[in-house]
């Protein structure tokens, strides 16, 4: 268990560490450019923008209190342990290839977010994009929760 530990004290840090560049680079990008185009379009893409990082930056707040609070109680860090090593829910997540797909739904999601500065076509194209993905990740979690 003291390896878990060990574990959960690095993804507490790299967590962390991403939030506070995350506030960094959103007020950088906040500041650096300004609105332009049209105002319909602008504050639909500024509205997606703010709420993909208030997502964002609340799930690593989520992930840092859960993990801080593990690391203070023995009970929370073993059902952490016994859920992240569950073989049925690992089984689903290699079948499903969510490694891939969460990878691609981020970057397709991060990259509509920094598109959305500069040009409305390439948002709305790499939004398309990141919902096809995502929905195709939706359905063979469910379908494979109900397989296995």
């Amino acid at each position: 268990m003291e390896q878990y530990k060990d574990k959960l004290k690095k993804r507490l840090f790299f967590l962390t560490s991403c939030l506070i560049l995350y506030i960094v680079a959103n007020c950088v990008m906040y500041v650096y450019v300004g609105t332009k185009g049209n105002v319909n379009i602008t504050n639909f893409i500024q509205g997606f923008q703010f709420g993909i990082g208030f997502v964002v930056m609340a799930l690593f707040v989520y992930h840092i209190t859960n993990y801080v609070s593990a690391l203070r109680n023995e009970k929370k860090l073993k059902n952490i342990y016994i859920e992240e090593t569950d073989e049925r829910k690992l089984m689903i997540y290699q079948k499903s290839g969510s490694a891939g797909m969460t990878f691609a739904i981020g970057g397709l999601a991060g990259a509509s977010v920094l598109a959305g500065y500069y040009d409305t076509t390439i948002f709305f194209t790499l939004l398309g994009a990141c919902f096809f993905v995502a929905t195709i990740r939706a359905v063979l979690k469910l379908y494979y929760q109900n397989k296995y």
